[in-house]
């Protein structure tokens, strides 16, 4: 057992403790505990380390790893000084509250059988018939509420706070559902308001994680509305209801108190409170534990069905998607600053494949959690390298790890598949021999001792060369191209579902020039709030790796075949292996405000150098 104790930036920090050596592990077991503590402490003692911290590890609901280090109160303190912080230390969590929340408002669909994109209105009506809902509410599905991308944010126009101060200002009694709905005199409540759309301030899907805090308010409200009970009770009931849950509480005078603490941590110098009294009505009090406890249950059938469970990580409800290396990541944080002072609390959750789900509470203001979490967990995969991520004839993938060879750590062995499925621990037995692949495909590589998985899974995908489309179309130079401007009702700040819309114009390109632009198509290059989609066959003059570029709108798709080469609200540029000859492309382009321009640019590894896409690389479908 290691006990450190140890001053850093001014601040006594027990840097914690670890079984290293227990009868029952094994070599790879005890080297996975060893790196995973390694990482762990050299990530939370980065910058200014927190005075208390917990970090809980598991998968398939069975601890892996647990560490805690630090004090809930400092020695500094005149009371109750010194008292650690452990994995069971409560804390206000914040943000990740809102998964708690949204986890519910899913269960109450779930339970009345109501579609997630019927609009919020007319759910309230079925409750308050005698209530009159803003149209601002009418732009509000329940997916916009849980996918926290309602519109609701802090402001909803310049000088207009959502919510009147009093409504959120720290009182455990406060009527929420009447803020909601009457407000003050002199600010009506947000869900009577007929607002007008603005574009910064949109009242439909925003950006992911713009709109946290009122929109969580809102959406414990309905909670609480539809479900007809207590919404503490009944996140209680549906909720938190597993083994290791039955003190997660939303009630801060059942909890002791635990000190959040600013930058300076110096005794004399910091600025330390307890903040229960504002933190109780917004939000939930859970330690490390019962967070990762609350994440298992969402890997069973407990709280929601499996088909509705799904949606929670195939459609971004209340956790948001990340990659890394171990493939696709799902995540909710959480910090907070009471007084206008730099005192935070912070928290994270993080679902990862391979059954593993982790949490990490912070007491005080220190490094953003989830990406230490990422650090901590990626820390102990195999490492796959490719030697071409997109290529014509082939790839090869290597595969290293952390200690698997090494002269001072012990041996394990590493299992891959080249399908995309979870290895086993009778998967192929990688022995150092580069991977070759002719096909797209992703392998994936996981860390096992014998039968016993250790870590994992690593993944990494290739892409093989698109092939060409049918011979023996019927087909004329230009592109099909439509506008759409933005409906009356309607507010855009992102492209929108162009398939749901009518274009308001549209017909065929066939100017010489470059392929891609606005110029000559009825869309003034002043005009805001507008979208525009072209349509065709772009023809890859030899079998060779093609990047393309987009001009640097944020909303912008570029897909060709079955790919989609660029995303909205990532980067601008992306690549493809395209074997000669047709293939179907698709642009679809969003303007919000100030001139407009689309410009589409390649090039391809023998003819390097960006330059526009011209009319004779691309046709379209003639006349039948």
């Amino acid at each position: 057992m290691w006990g450190v104790a140890v001053r850093l930036s001014g601040m006594l920090v027990l840097a914690g403790t670890m079984q290293l050596v227990q009868a029952q592990q094994t070599p790879s077991e005890v080297a996975f505990q060893s790196t995973t503590w390694n990482e762990l402490h050299k990530e939370v003692g980065r910058g200014a380390p927190p005075v208390g911290w917990a970090f809980v590890m598991t998968r398939n609901g069975q601890e892996i790893f647990v560490d805690n280090g630090g004090f809930s109160r400092a020695p500094w303190e005149s009371k109750d000084a010194s008292l650690p912080f452990t994995v069971d230390s409560q804390v206000f969590v914040a943000s990740v509250s809102k998964a708690i929340t949204g986890a519910a408002l899913m269960a109450v669909a779930q339970d009345r059988n109501t579609s997630l994109d019927v609009f919020l209105d007319m759910k309230l009506r079925e409750v308050f018939p005698e209530k009159k809902f803003g149209h601002f509410v009418g732009n509000i599905s329940l997916r916009n509420l849980i996918r926290m991308r309602s519109g609701l944010g802090p402001t909803l126009a310049p000088g207009q706070p959502a919510l009147p101060s009093s409504c959120i200002g720290g009182s455990r009694s406060f009527d929420l559902w009447n803020c909601l709905i009457t407000g003050t005199p002199e600010q009506p409540g947000i869900l009577a308001r007929d607002l007008p759309c603005d574009p910064q301030w949109p009242t439909r899907e925003g950006p992911a994680d713009y709109y946290l805090n009122e929109n969580y308010l809102v959406l414990r409200a309905v909670v609480e509305k539809l479900a007809r009970e207590d919404y503490c009770t009944y996140a209680k009931h549906k909720v938190l209801n597993q083994p290791g849950e039955e003190i997660v509480t939303c009630n801060s005078n059942t909890i002791p108190a635990v000190l959040y603490y600013g930058k300076e941590m110096s005794p004399g110098t910091d600025f330390s409170g307890d903040f229960r009294a504002s933190a109780g009505p917004v939000g939930w009090y859970a330690s490390a534990r019962e967070l990762v406890r609350f994440l298992n249950s969402l890997r069973s059938n407990s709280i929601l069905r499996d088909d509705i469970r799904q949606r929670v990580f195939t459609q971004e409800m209340f956790m948001s998607e990340m990659q890394g290396k171990g493939g696709t990541v799902w995540e909710r944080t959480g910090g907070w600053t009471a007084g206008g002072t730099e005192s935070t609390a912070r928290a994270c959750i993080v679902r990862f494949s391979g059954g593993v789900d982790a949490a990490l509470v912070m007491n005080s203001a220190t490094r953003l959690p989830c990406k230490v979490i990422q650090l901590v967990y990626e820390a102990t995969l195999p490492v796959l390298t490719s030697s071409a991520n997109d290529f014509i004839n082939s790839t090869t993938v290597t595969i290293s790890s952390p200690w698997i060879g090494s002269n001072t750590l012990p041996p394990g062995e590493i299992r891959f598949t080249t399908d995309g499925t979870e290895p086993s621990a009778t998967s192929q037995l990688w022995t150092g021999a580069p991977i070759t692949l002719t096909q797209t495909g992703t392998i994936k590589a996981s860390l096992f001792d014998h039968q016993t998985l250790i870590s994992g899974p690593a993944e990494i995908s290739v892409n093989g060369p698109l092939m060409p489309a049918a011979e023996g179309l019927l087909l004329q130079p230009g592109l099909h191209w439509q506008i759409f401007d933005r409906p009356d009702s309607a507010c855009w700040n992102g492209l929108p579902d162009l398939s749901r819309l009518t274009a308001t114009h549209y017909g065929i390109k066939a100017t010489a020039g470059t392929a891609f632009s606005l110029n000559e198509l009825p869309a003034a290059r002043n005009q805001s709030f507008f979208a525009a989609e072209f349509d065709g066959y772009l023809y890859s003059p030899a079998d060779d790796v093609y990047t393309f570029g987009l001009s640097p709108e944020k909303s912008s798709r570029l897909v060709i075949g079955d790919r989609i080469v660029i995303d909205p609200d990532r980067a601008n540029s992306g690549n493809i292996a395209l074997k000669k000859g047709l293939h179907s492309i698709n642009v679809q382009y969003f303007h919000q405000t100030g001139p407009s321009e689309l410009k589409l640019e390649w090039s391809r590894t023998g003819n390097p150098g960006m330059r526009e896409v011209p009319s004779s690389a691309v046709s379209t479908i003639g006349p039948q």
